[in-house]
């Protein structure tokens, strides 16, 4: 059998044994949420990064991209740990960006507090710098990559992600205004 058979038929294989038998996606059993801002023009502001759990579903790592629309009215976008994780151990922490994006790789040494809870609890915020051109009144997209982003297992043995359909994505919205900043939960 030519190479591109046997690559064709492993492929179909693996996805049959990761499919449900009924051919449902899994039922959601996380919410990823970027939270609200507002900010001025040149302005710094937070959003919040919510995590919600199923009950017994690990939350101990967070893969996180985002991008913004439009662009340009971002001039820097940083994660830092807050809420829940801010005074656990990380045993890795990584920040990576491109032109287009912003990432955060967060690994635990055990499970946040809160996450499991009907509201879920704050891992991270997103420190975004809006460039000073933009009009008040802009609404900045803050789109969080479904392939991408998710939670899982330290040890990574369980990831959900949107592209699986274990998790359930919400992204942020950051209004320009002319008043102070202000941030807060979706």
């Amino acid at each position: 059998m030519a190479f591109w058979m046997r690559s064709v038929a492993l492929a179909l294989g693996l996805s049959a044994l990761f499919t449900p038998a009924n051919g449902e996606p899994p039922p959601v059993t996380a919410t990823l949420t970027l939270g609200q801002a507002f900010t001025r023009p040149g302005g710094r502001t937070s959003l919040p990064v919510l995590v919600r759990v199923a009950a017994g579903i690990p939350a101990q790592t967070l893969s996180l991209r985002v991008s913004f629309d439009p662009p340009s009215a971002v001039t820097s976008a940083v994660f830092r740990r807050a809420g829940a994780t801010k005074d656990l151990n990380a045993a890795f922490e990584a920040r990576p960006q491109t032109a287009e994006s912003f990432s955060y790789l967060l690994a635990l040494d055990s499970q946040p507090p809160g996450v499991s809870s009907a509201t879920g609890a704050q891992l991270a915020t997103l420190e975004v710098t809006v460039a000073p051109g933009v009009a008040a009144g802009t609404q900045i997209l803050a789109r969080i990559d479904p392939v991408i982003s998710g939670v899982g297992s330290r040890d990574g043995t369980r990831f959900l992600s949107a592209r699986d359909g274990g998790l359930s994505v919400h992204d942020g919205i950051i209004t320009v205004t002319n008043r102070g900043s202000e941030s807060r939960p979706e």
